[in-house]
């Protein structure tokens, strides 16, 4: 709760006990482990050496967000 710790199996039967719910109701509610393994997928970058350093002359390379603007940061690479 709070997205401090996630609920196991166990938590949540003892929720639904509690509350009289379905056993599996609080485990579907746990949305925000999802969110956070797919915001990690997404900030995923790119294997830098494969980069020369020069094409990206203005910015630190390391600290790009390579999903914001990624079209201009394949055409910088590419052409």
């Amino acid at each position: 709760m709070n997205e401090r710790r996630g609920i196991t199996p166990y938590l949540s039967i003892k929720l639904a006990k509690q509350f009289n719910t379905a056993n599996d109701y609080f485990m579907i509610l746990q949305g925000y482990e999802v969110k956070k393994v797919s915001d990690k997928l997404e900030k995923a970058t790119p294997d830098l050496a494969w980069f020369r350093k020069v094409l990206f002359w203005d910015t630190d390379i390391y600290k790009l967000d390579w999903q914001k603007n990624r079209q201009s940061k394949i055409k910088r690479t590419l052409f």
